[in-house]
């Protein structure tokens, strides 16, 4: 049975995304899917010498928390108590979340983010950042202000490289099935439109059953490109596949734009390679 992780810290923000991702999907996925609802905590530091062992009421306290979050989520959406796994550790979430992929291998990590956008998330070294660096795995971010919908239409912003990482395509276009969402495939140039046959040639083999269209658009500024196309189209997803030296890690190197922190809200899906 296939995994998927949901990380909380117990915030508004990871409450939030959490319930939104299970009211689209819990329901109609429970029966293919194990669901792991995941609490890194750690002993805060006071600056003195520390006398008390605080770990056991730590956890204790972790744990009912994790509970209450379970149950409403299975009050919501009629679902049992043994749909939903709980997992309280001790650590940082990056260690935790590394240390449980020993063992499993989940389809999909998700987790919510406190920032008004998710790409000055990404810039400021959050959670949400170094989750996306740090633990390559598919993993779907959903900024606080954002609203999850079900994703009619999903952006996939590409470089134009996916038939050498087809295995990384084909974990994207299985997720848009199961979305039974449009897919819209776009590439951002700044100069001139790339010849693009035999992208297209290699790519379809991988669309079946998707509604599909490629995209190409000139932009000086490739961020913002993005950006504009998913807000025109009002797509509900953001797609990426991030590789060294790609589009994703450009954004950890420089700031970015007023307009793409004013409208970067869009909940994105990051596929590593």
């Amino acid at each position: 049975m296939n995994t998927i992780y949901l990380l909380t810290n117990f915030s508004e923000a990871a409450e939030k995304a959490i319930l939104n991702f299970m009211k689209i999907y819990g329901r109609r996925m429970k029966d293919d899917y194990r669901f792991l609802l995941i609490n890194a905590w750690k002993q805060p530091r006071t600056g003195h010498f520390q006398m008390i062992n605080l770990d056991e009421y730590l956890l204790e306290n972790s744990m009912i928390d994790l509970k209450k979050q379970a149950g409403i989520l299975a009050e919501l959406l009629h679902l049992k108590d043994s749909d939903i796994e709980l997992i309280s550790r001790k650590g940082d979430i990056v260690d935790v979340v590394n240390n449980l992929t020993e063992s499993d291998d989940p389809e999909l990590i998700v987790m919510g983010t406190k920032g008004s956008n998710l790409l000055r998330e990404l810039l400021i070294g959050s959670t949400a950042g170094r989750i996306l660096r740090q633990i390559k795995l598919p993993t779907l971010i959903i900024p606080e202000k954002s609203e999850l919908i079900h994703p009619d239409r999903i952006v996939f912003a590409t470089d134009l490289n996916e038939c050498s990482n087809e295995d990384d395509f084909e974990k994207l276009t299985n997720l848009a099935r199961r979305f039974m969402a449009e897919f819209l495939i776009l590439h951002i140039y700044k100069v001139e439109k790339p010849d693009v046959s035999k992208y297209e040639e290699c790519m379809e083999q991988y669309l079946n059953g998707i509604n599909y269209s490629f995209h190409y658009q000139q932009h000086v500024d490739i961020e913002s490109g993005i950006i504009e196309f998913v807000s025109l189209m009002k797509a509900g997803l953001l797609a990426m596949i991030g590789r060294k030296d790609d589009l994703l890690l450009s954004l950890f190197k420089h700031s970015v734009t007023q307009g793409i922190t004013q409208q970067a809200e869009v909940p994105m899906l990051i596929i590593h390679d």
